[in-house]
């Protein structure tokens, strides 16, 4: 059974509208309506006419399944939506929340509440996909398992290192193409693999793009770039962690300490 909420007694007898609140992973928070005017909430104001959103039927299911619901979002009457392709598909709504209200003038519903765990976007649509918060129980249990490689995540709270201490800021040389970065780097073969370049300036400014391979002044990414990299434009490359101890853990990042494999332990065998 829902939980009855306040209404908004502004609204004409009759009226009923809906509420859309995105709370994005930096804590920022985004207010719509689907009503014809600005309405007050809980202390916040939903923006009337800035978004136009289609919403799918909410799936609700009994068991282990989560529940979902599609919506898909068209700029509103200025022609502007902060939901833009480059903002969507450069991963813009990873980690999102979602909350769907629907008022009348006297009480009001939580109709949805959670995750937006699929986002694409073009020109003139996003389409977002929204499950239960339930979707984080999708997890593998025990949290700490054995393995031959390091649990921690680099640059995490186990792995202790911090990230800006190995941030190498650089620009794109002549000759770069959307997946390959030309620069002035002069770490050896394969130190940035696996890690993260993050743009500064440029088209592809705030984009992060993994990398697959690099060598001296060379740096393959694993997906190409939307927009083709323009001299001069600056980014930051991180180095990344295969997880292995001695090369990587002690060579590379002198962090033995706070290692969290377990190389030594015997593989299985079979007898005959």
């Amino acid at each position: 059974m829902k939980t009855a909420h306040p209404g908004i007694p502004e609204l004409a007898v009759g009226v009923i509208c809906e509420t859309y609140r995105i709370t994005l992973s930096n804590g920022t928070a985004l207010y719509y309506t689907t009503g014809d005017v600005d309405i007050n909430y809980y202390g916040q104001t939903f923006l009337a006419g800035e978004l136009i959103f289609d919403r799918g039927p909410i799936r609700t299911v009994v068991g282990v399944e989560v529940d979902d619901v599609a919506v898909t979002v068209y700029p509103g009457i200025n022609g502007n939506s902060i939901l833009s392709p480059e903002f969507v598909n450069n991963g813009g709504l990873d980690l999102a929340w979602l909350t769907i209200f629907r008022v009348r003038q006297n009480y009001g519903v939580c109709l949805f509440d959670g995750l937006i765990s699929d986002a694409t976007a073009d020109r003139s649509k996003a389409e977002l996909i929204a499950s239960a918060g339930t979707l984080l129980l999708n997890i593998d249990m025990p949290r700490n398992v054995y393995t031959a490689g390091c649990i921690h995540t680099l640059f995490d709270s186990g792995c202790g290192l911090i990230k800006a201490n190995f941030a190498n800021p650089s620009a794109v040389l002549s000759g770069s193409t959307h997946r390959v970065l030309l620069c002035g780097l002069t770490q050896a073969l394969g130190y940035f693999d696996l890690g993260t370049v993050t743009f500064t300036s440029g088209a592809n400014n705030g984009v992060t793009r993994t990398i697959s391979y690099s060598d001296i002044g060379n740096i393959r990414l694993s997906y190409p770039l939307k927009n083709a990299p323009e001299v001069g434009d600056t980014f930051i490359a991180y180095p990344g962690c295969d997880k292995r101890m001695a090369e990587t853990c002690a060579g590379k990042f002198s962090n033995l300490p706070r290692y969290r494999g377990f190389p030594f332990i015997p593989v299985p065998e079979a007898t005959i």
